[in-house]
């Protein structure tokens, strides 16, 4: 095969038989091959690195000609081979029958790079493929795969969500409906425990700002009573006025706030939540309330249930525009003192008149 060096990568040096081998059969009498080959998305700086070391890396997009006939010739690792080549083929069809085939056999680690970038494909099939498959698998080398190269889960997890965002928002509105989070959380997540099985920190909080902290726990509780810390933030514009924002959940007017992320601290929380839920940057806070006891006890629309003790502050100091996350929020809109709407979030109700009654 002409040009050999360029391919070194794709698969361990003590396959460069079988590769070689392969590689023959699929290129034929292609004259240039590179031509067949497309870098895009900065996949020659993509580098997938196995337990031994081996550092394995491979084109975007390969188009050269799958032929069925040839397939049943080849021994039981260069089909291995063939269906890791062809899971990066221009056409989805057949990106997707290669990948089925891979998931027949005994995958060995050499196969994880191929498995792992397929995984955040933007054909919908493909995705379902794989998570349906990892759900019957023994994912303990996955595990240990995705551990060792954190940084590339995070590429490819990224590259889901922007697919997600562009082609899949409308189906599923919610992200954490999307079958690529789903396999993203489930199954692509690295292993939280090191070699010597001690708790990693920074993984467990890299792990929730993907996910969510309370997402991750309810996989685990369902709809049960759990624990979380709440922060919200009274918003005053030089009038005098309260900012309250429309909650999409249950209609009605509250604070804006939400549930802290681990790690976080309270004024992180609420300037995070501040930004993502009207766009808004805070200025200096004050805390306006402590809250705990059975009132922090709240049931959701879904059936959720948290005891959400937490801190409101207090700012009059802010900077943006108002926007409205379409996920959470219908409206933002300033009150004054006298001219509440009654229909307040029940949560928050107590809280909101007991500023509104301050001089």
């Amino acid at each position: 095969m002409e040009n050999e060096a360029q391919f070194d990568s794709w698969f361990p040096e003590s396959l460069r038989k079988e590769f070689t081998y392969v590689m023959s059969i699929i290129t034929g009498e292609v004259d240039d091959i590179t031509s067949k080959i497309s870098d895009g998305y900065n996949s020659d700086k993509e580098i997938y690195v196995l337990s031994d070391g081996t550092k394995i890396k491979f084109p975007y997009r390969i188009y050269f000609q799958d032929d069925d006939q040839v397939y049943p010739q080849l021994n039981y690792c260069e089909k291995l081979i063939y269906d890791c080549i062809f899971t990066r083929s221009d056409n989805g069809h057949i990106r997707e029958k290669h990948l089925r085939r891979l998931f027949a056999a005994d995958i060995p680690e050499w196969c994880l790079p191929y498995i792992v970038r397929s995984s955040a494909d933007y054909v919908l099939e493909i995705v379902n493929t794989i998570y349906d498959r990892l759900k019957m698998s023994d994912n303990s080398l996955l595990q240990t795969f995705c551990r060792n190269n954190p940084e590339i889960i995070k590429t490819n997890y990224s590259r889901m969500q922007t697919y997600w965002n562009e082609y899949y928002r409308k189906t599923f509105p919610k992200f954490e409906m999307y079958i690529g989070q789903k396999l993203f959380s489930e199954f692509l997540t690295p292993d939280l425990r090191s070699k010597d099985n001690t708790l990693q920190i920074d993984d467990y909080i890299e792990l929730y700002k993907k996910g969510g902290y309370i997402r991750e726990m309810r996989k685990h509780v369902g709809h049960a009573p759990i624990m979380t810390c709440a922060c919200g933030v009274i918003i005053e514009n030089d009038k005098g006025e309260i900012l309250l924002q429309k909650r999409k959940d249950n209609g009605c007017w509250a604070i804006i706030g939400g549930a802290m992320e681990m790690g976080e601290t309270f004024e992180e929380t609420v300037r995070r939540e501040t930004r993502e839920e009207s766009g808004l940057s805070l200025g200096r806070l004050d805390v306006f309330k402590l809250y705990s006891g059975r009132d922090c006890i709240i049931e959701y629309p879904n059936g959720d249930i948290c005891f959400g003790p937490g801190i409101v502050f207090i700012t009059n100091e802010y900077d943006g525009a108002i926007s409205n996350n379409p996920e959470e929020v219908i409206e933002h809109r300033f009150f004054k003192k006298t001219e509440l709407p009654d229909n307040l979030n029940r949560y928050d109700k107590d809280i909101i008149l007991e500023w509104a009654g301050r001089d």
